[in-house]
């Protein structure tokens, strides 16, 4: 369900292969945030009536009054958020990406990260779970990025020589003139 974590620095992110809500309506989700075996969260999905997310163990997810709290890009989680084991997607679902705060269990530590989401209306089964993202030093902030706003090593090289390319045309041509 999950492919291989991509790190940088100690931000840990993941695609998750864009899991559509709706091929499981009317039943749950199992969510293995970090690809250790170990299922950390139930999605419940039953329409737009009573779904939402059941923490295991010691997991949590961030919460305000009873529904999970809407994250954007660039927020921070952390300890000073109210975290609890089940939270209803009842004032979270209005179209569009949001993301879900989560603190979870990796190895006896605490680690904060999200859950990433694209809904393309206010019912919770049109919705897809895209990615999933994490702070790989326990009881550390994590801050909400784009999957797509880690450029992937042969990616970062790519630019890198097209850039150093342009500036030596840039520097011969300024000679020959």
């Amino acid at each position: 369900m999950i492919s291989a974590p991509h790190a940088t620095a100690q931000l840990t992110l993941s695609d998750l292969s864009d899991i559509s809500l709706g091929d499981y309506n009317d039943s749950v989700l199992e969510l293995d945030i970090d690809g250790d075996s170990v299922t950390d969260f139930n999605i419940s999905v039953f329409n737009t009536f009573s779904s939402g997310l059941n923490s295991l163990g010691t997991n949590a997810s961030a919460e305000n009054l009873g529904s999970l709290q809407v994250f954007e890009l660039g927020d921070s989680i952390n300890s000073g958020w109210d975290f609890n084991s089940y939270s209803t997607f009842n004032d979270f679902v209005s179209g569009g990406t949001q993301y879900v705060g989560v603190q979870f269990d990796i190895s006896g530590n605490t680690h904060f990260g999200w859950l990433e989401f694209n809904f393309l209306n206010t019912e919770f089964i049109d919705g897809t779970l895209v990615s999933a993202g994490w702070q790989a030093t326990p009881g550390a902030t994590a801050t909400i990025s784009a999957l797509s706003a880690v450029p992937e090593p042969a990616s970062a090289g790519l630019w890198s020589g097209i850039a150093a390319s342009m500036v030596g045309f840039w520097r011969r041509r300024r000679r020959t003139s």
